[in-house]
């Protein structure tokens, strides 16, 4: 079952070590499954997790979030019929240990199955396998049977199975058309969970080509968020998860459109805007200008410089505003201050209309999608370099 969170508790993002068992050159099954049951019950001691206590409570949940970065190395060094084998063998364990319920909730379930002053207990949990239902008592009733309990006689199921993870034998006319029917989609890879995506949700073709015009958001990208930044369990499509996938596929989809009507339409690598570095280095490269001569040197010393201080803080801003009116301000003084940056560099450079045009235009692209990608990777609050670094909480140790 979910555990109760504490009534004072607080939403805080740990470090934890890289765990020893990935050292492993070959990850099966078994290796990971020895190495997470250790490596957790030295977390435990580490930490002095007393069973019971209001950390006990929180501490499974704490750990997998920060274990997500190795989930993701874990993932991509294991054999995908192993990861699948995995994911289904301990979805319960994973999908209830990565989060817990609030007291409004799960304190009364918890009565109920006790009972409280005096109340009998009402709700029972049976543990064992679904083989059958059927309509009793002319419809008024359904018999369940289990394959090794006494049937019982119940008013009402409600499935809670979850939603269905398997696109490649999906029934619903949209999935099984875009899939099996014309292979615009294919399932996961790696954890056969949902749809091979890019990055910012373009479905991947039976062919792998990666479609500019396809795009998606929710559960279908479940088994994506696992391989890509390593979350597991309900967070895999939580309302958190969704609201950044949405954001960052928004974006995207804009900017096709702002392309396709006039814009200068880049193909930009995959992940270059993960740097602000190496996004400048691209844009030099991408205007030709002679490696190792001083005016390339000294352009993408400028555009970083530009990039770092004054765009990517007009990009955040912007993106942040919460309504019309300051995204509007926002909005324009990032378009000012990029005409103005465009006119300088054009005359420090010598660059015509149409070479200065397109800097800043690749410039404000890729500081916008570094804004983004910074903006929804949750991952990053727990990175080790990252500017998030004041929210990240180190768990106290017990002997501190």
């Amino acid at each position: 079952m979910h555990g109760l969170y504490p009534v004072d508790h607080e939403h805080d993002i740990w470090q934890a070590r890289r765990p020893p068992f990935l050292d492993a050159e070959n990850l099966t099954a078994e290796t990971v499954v020895e190495g997470v049951e250790a490596e957790y019950a030295h977390l435990r001691d580490e930490h002095g997790v007393e069973p019971g206590s209001a950390l006990d409570a929180v501490f499974p949940e704490r750990v997998m979030k920060a274990w997500e970065p190795y989930v993701i190395e874990l993932v991509s060094r294991m054999d995908p019929r192993d990861v699948r084998m995995l994911l289904d063998r301990y979805k319960s364990l994973i999908v209830t240990n990565r989060t817990s319920t609030v007291r409004e909730i799960g304190g009364i379930v918890r009565s109920r199955m006790r009972g409280f002053s005096g109340a009998p207990k009402t709700v029972t949990v049976l543990s064992a396998a679904v083989q059958d239902m059927r309509p009793v008592q002319d419809g008024t009733k359904i018999r369940v049977v289990f394959a090794d309990q006494p049937d019982i006689v119940v008013d009402r199921v409600v499935n809670c199975l979850g939603n269905n993870t398997d696109y490649e034998r999906t029934g619903h006319p949209l999935w099984n058309g875009l899939v099996n029917g014309h292979g615009y989609a294919q399932p996961q890879t790696k954890t056969h969970r949902g749809i091979e995506v890019g990055t910012h949700g373009q479905l991947v073709g039976a062919d792998g080509e990666v479609a500019r015009n396809l795009f998606c958001v929710g559960p279908m990208r479940q088994g994506d968020e696992t391989t890509r930044r390593g979350r597991l369990g309900a967070f895999v499509f939580s309302i958190g998860t969704l609201r950044n996938q949405c954001f960052d596929t928004a974006m995207e989809v804009l900017r096709a459109v702002r392309s396709a009507n006039g814009e200068e339409r880049m193909d930009i690598p995959e992940g270059i805007h993960h740097c602000l570095v190496r996004s400048c280095d691209w844009i030099v490269d991408d205007l030709a200008l002679p490696a190792g001569k001083p005016d390339a040197t000294r352009l993408r010393e400028r555009l970083l410089g530009y990039a770092r201080a004054t765009a990517y803080l007009n990009a955040v801003n912007y993106l942040q505003a919460q309504d019309r009116t300051e995204r509007r301000k926002y909005r324009g003084i990032l378009d000012d201050d990029l005409a103005q940056f465009g006119a300088a560099v054009s005359r420090e450079f010598g660059f015509g209309a149409q070479q200065a045009r397109r800097t800043v235009s690749m410039l404000t692209t890729l500081v916008e999608k570094h804004a983004v990608h910074n903006l929804c990777d949750i991952t990053r609050l727990a990175g080790w370099d990252s500017q998030y670094g004041d929210q990240v909480k180190h768990a106290p140790k017990k002997d501190a």
